[in-house]
């Protein structure tokens, strides 16, 4: 996990290139801590301002910081979009459900400050992620629904995710759920490193904050876009709900690079197949 955010940190682009600018803001959550956000900006906004996607960062929900989606968020910004990138509290001192609250309220303070940000959120309400930052965005988009928020979000960006578990999935996808065993010992991610992230973040088994998979009414979750790693212990995480999300009747997108790694991007940011 740590060379797959060296890597990232090396493939930071040349300042003096930049199409694009970025402010870092403190915000204040529902216990009263201050977590810190990025805003990534076009140096040209619309005038009728930008759409939107709220970004988490991966990295097993015990490491990992702003940078780790951030050149996710600035090829959005080249797309025309703002892009806010949540720096939620870390497992183990503040394990689950802290993290998915940090970032919902990340993403409700997008929403109250919309305007101010140049959003325009009728363009497009996304939320998003890499490994525990799309299962956060999972999580976060559950919730959401359950509060009856609004706007409503109108798109997930779940990349290569690993919300879900034999037991969580439904009884019916169960004979699809092979990845863990078969990649086990594959690179960057293995089912020992698994444990331990379960270890230190503690997810409830019962939560669909934790495995939205598990929620019985899937109403209201908007399309989604899934990516999967071949050689991939968590593959099958993300193949078994891209279908659970196709059969209850959610549009989606999915793309599965065969043979390689979890967030093989990372590593081999300048390789033509990332």
């Amino acid at each position: 996990m740590a060379k797959v955010l060296e890597a990232k940190l090396a493939a930071k682009p040349d300042p003096s290139t930049l199409s694009y600018v970025e402010e870092d803001i403190n915000i204040t959550v529902r216990d009263g801590a201050s977590i810190a956000v990025r805003i990534h900006k076009p140096k040209a906004i619309a005038d009728d301002g930008c759409p939107v996607l709220v970004a988490f960062h991966g990295g097993g929900f015990v490491v990992g910081d702003l940078e780790g989606v951030g050149p996710l968020c600035r090829l959005f910004t080249k797309l025309g979009g703002i892009a806010v990138n949540v720096d939620y509290r870390l497992a183990p001192e503040h394990p689950f459900p802290v993290p998915v609250q940090d970032c919902f309220d990340a993403v409700k303070w997008t929403a109250e400050n919309a305007s101010d940000l140049g959003i325009n959120l009728s363009k497009g309400f996304l939320i998003g992620g890499e490994s525990a930052g799309a299962d956060l965005a999972l999580g976060v988009t559950r919730l959401w629904i359950d509060e009856k928020q609004s706007p409503k979000l109108t798109g997930i960006f779940s990349s290569i995710s690993g919300a879900a578990t034999e037991d969580s999935i439904p009884e019916e996808y169960r004979y699809r759920f092979l990845s863990l065993r078969q990649n086990a010992n594959a690179p960057v991610v293995t089912a020992d490193s698994i444990e331990f992230i379960k270890d230190m973040y503690k997810p409830d088994p019962k939560s669909p904050l934790a495995y939205p998979i598990i929620s019985p009414d899937l109403t209201g979750i908007p399309r989604t876009y899934f990516q999967a790693c071949g050689l991939d212990p968590v593959r099958d995480c993300t193949l078994v709900m891209e279908q659970v999300w196709k059969d209850a009747g959610i549009p989606t997108k999915l793309d599965v690079y065969p043979c390689l790694p979890h967030g093989f991007w990372a590593l081999f940011p300048h390789a033509e197949f990332s």
